[in-house]
């Protein structure tokens, strides 16, 4: 099966308290454990298992900034990542971190962290 690559203009991110501009998405980093399993007698290379349990990750927004904050709710919010063909990724997180750039004479712009929770569909 080939793969097609889309381009990213027209994503859009859903999230209870977020109204920011989007410039850029990165994540979900999704990861799974990787557990050594080599023994005394185990000889050239390590040996793993591997976890069942996965980490959903982060989704790190660059956003522009109008010097308003972002909702920083305690309780994980439905979030809806949509595409630009139109794929969602759906879960829920909350906003960890939130770093904004004031720059000399250029458009104000923050790095927004939403740590995931649960299944991401």
């Amino acid at each position: 099966m080939a793969l097609t690559a889309i381009i990213g203009t027209g994503a859009t991110l859903t999230h209870s308290g977020l109204t920011f501009p989007i410039l850029s998405i990165d994540g979900p980093n999704i990861t799974r454990e990787k557990i050594q399993a080599s023994k005394m007698a185990t000889t050239g290379w390590h040996d793993y298992l591997y976890a069942t349990l996965k980490d959903p990750g982060d989704l790190v927004l660059t956003v522009e900034w109008n010097g308003t904050l972002p909702t920083f709710a305690t309780t994980a919010a439905s979030t809806v990542l949509t595409l630009s063909n139109a794929n969602t990724l759906t879960g829920t997180g909350v906003i960890t971190s939130f770093e904004p750039s004031t720059p000399l004479e250029d458009k104000m712009t923050a790095q927004v962290t939403i740590a995931l929770s649960g299944a991401i569909s």
